[in-house]
């Protein structure tokens, strides 16, 4: 399913990690706040650092961060 996605707004744990870099996907991680150790905020900002996503952390995490994360990624599709 991924594959056929345009971007992808999901959570950011391991296995969605790898599957997004796998296809190269344009995504809006939004890390689960209650991961342990906070495995998941430490792997969206990662991939935010490396410029391969946008990560909505803590606060940052709302619909109109949401909107504007997306809206340069879909106007370019």
């Amino acid at each position: 399913m991924l594959a056929l996605a345009s971007v992808v707004v999901p959570r950011s744990g391991a296995g969605t990690i790898s599957a997004l870099t796998a296809l190269g996907k344009p995504s809006v991680l939004v890390p689960l706040a209650s991961s342990a150790g906070n495995e998941q905020e430490h792997n969206a900002l990662h991939l935010q650092q490396a410029g391969a996503a946008m990560a909505l952390t803590g606060d940052g995490a709302n619909a109109p961060a949401l909107r504007a994360a997306l809206e340069p990624t879909l106007l370019l599709r």
